[in-house]
């Protein structure tokens, strides 16, 4: 039997079957491809990263757009680290949360903080900030105003630049850079110099 098509081109069901399971074996092979390549990045980055961002502020708060992004982010990180966003009501909450982390380095965003390049911040993750238990980072964000004095005299600081951003926007940088740092540890065309 044939099977008219709409250019008014013929193919037998036959043929059409046989290309079916060509393209179903060549899709199969390039999935077991990708599997195994990335059973060989897990165990390249056998650490398990732990990520947590306090941050002042309500979840629902700032631009609808920022949320999003993060919120993309936050997926595309699931399989590489367990990424997390607390929201603080006050400052007050917030020096109590951060100083109350002890299983890894606290690290707070200010832009007097210290600059790295991507590549640097790639393998200052990957390495806990130089921390015993650096598996468990924790990044501080401060809310409209800033950090609180408590936290930028007792914590590292780190600078997403010289410039201000609003602190909604710099949790969406920070995010990308994260991805970023997974993906130029895992030697993908994501990240280009």
């Amino acid at each position: 039997r044939r099977v008219h098509g709409g250019s008014g081109f013929f193919f037998s069901i036959h043929n059409f079957v046989l290309c079916h399971k060509m393209l179903i074996s060549s899709l199969s092979s390039r999935l077991s491809n990708i599997v195994s390549k990335s059973s060989v990045l897990q165990q390249k980055n056998c650490r398990f990263l732990t990520l947590t961002t306090l941050i002042v502020g309500k979840k629902s708060g700032g631009e609808t757009w920022i949320a999003e992004g993060c919120a993309i982010y936050e997926t595309r990180l699931k399989p590489k680290c367990n990424l997390s966003t607390v929201f603080c009501k006050s400052d007050e909450e917030l020096v109590k949360l951060a100083v109350q982390h002890k299983s890894g380095p606290v690290i707070c965003l200010d832009e007097r903080g210290v600059e790295y390049t991507s590549k640097e911040f790639s393998t200052k993750l990957h390495k806990g900030f130089g921390f015993e238990g650096g598996e468990n980072v924790c990044f501080v964000v401060g809310g409209a105003d800033g950090l609180p004095s408590e936290l930028k005299n007792k914590f590292p600081l780190f600078s997403l630049s010289k410039l201000t951003f609003p602190h909604q926007l710099a949790r969406l940088i920070l995010y990308e850079q994260i991805y970023r740092a997974f993906m130029i540890e895992n030697s993908t065309k994501y990240h280009r110099e």
